[in-house]
């Protein structure tokens, strides 16, 4: 039903006139498939949240073998690498995998190197010698190391990297799903007429809500609240 519903509203909104120059989803194997295939003139995008969840649950797994526990405190350092560079490859898919490899210069405690004839550093700021020292680099050789580069350069995270340097994000769609559960809970059945009418209000309500102010305290609204 996933990439029936999906191929019946993409073509509406193209017979509509919309023109439709990025679609961003999940790793749907069909949709990716269909985008491929019938729809080779969009561009396809994933959702960084979705690859990111999937890298976390993998290093997780690894870094609870006891030979690959160093690699535990670098779990966050790692899926925060990766957002950061979906986020600053500026839409170019190549970029966003050179970013993301270079993960595997830091974790090491290299911050300046060379590939291909040009020299590259780490974007952060330069580490003082006792940060350099504090920090639980991995070595080269450790069984941490291997088995996170054999997860680092796996060619499907490679290949996807290069369809999230857009940096795009599918929350709006998920916010809206939520709301539309109100109405039409999935554990409950209803009639076409009731469940149309339902998606309707959820429609409504959604629409109603979008733009609103966040709501504060009054402590959060006040200029003396303090930082």
């Amino acid at each position: 039903m996933e990439p029936m519903g999906f191929q019946r509203g993409l073509n509406h909104l193209l017979y509509l006139g919309v023109d439709v120059g990025v679609i961003v989803t999940d790793r749907s194997p069909s949709i990716r498939k269909m985008m491929r295939e019938s729809y080779a003139n969009i561009r396809h995008e994933y959702d960084p949240w979705h690859v990111n969840k999937s890298l976390k649950k993998k290093l997780v797994t690894i870094s609870n073998k006891k030979d690959n526990r160093e690699l535990r405190p670098w779990v966050r350092s790692i899926t925060n690498h990766l957002y950061w560079a979906c986020s600053s490859s500026h839409g170019d898919g190549q970029e966003c995998v050179r970013r993301w490899l270079t993960i595997l210069n830091h974790i090491r405690g290299i911050h300046r190197w060379e590939d291909n004839g040009r020299e590259y550093t780490c974007a952060h700021r330069p580490l003082s010698e006792d940060e350099q020292e504090k920090k639980r680099w991995l070595e080269h050789d450790s069984s941490a190391f291997r088995a996170f580069r054999e997860v680092a350069q796996d060619k499907n995270l490679l290949r996807d990297l290069q369809q999230m340097a857009l940096f795009k994000h599918t929350g709006s769609i998920e916010v809206y799903h939520n709301v539309t559960l109100k109405y039409a809970p999935k554990r409950l059945h209803f009639t076409y007429d009731s469940m149309r009418a339902r998606t309707q209000l959820a429609i409504m309500d959604h629409n109603m809500n979008i733009g609103r102010q966040q709501a504060t305290t009054r402590e959060a609204s006040s200029p003396e609240a303090p930082a």
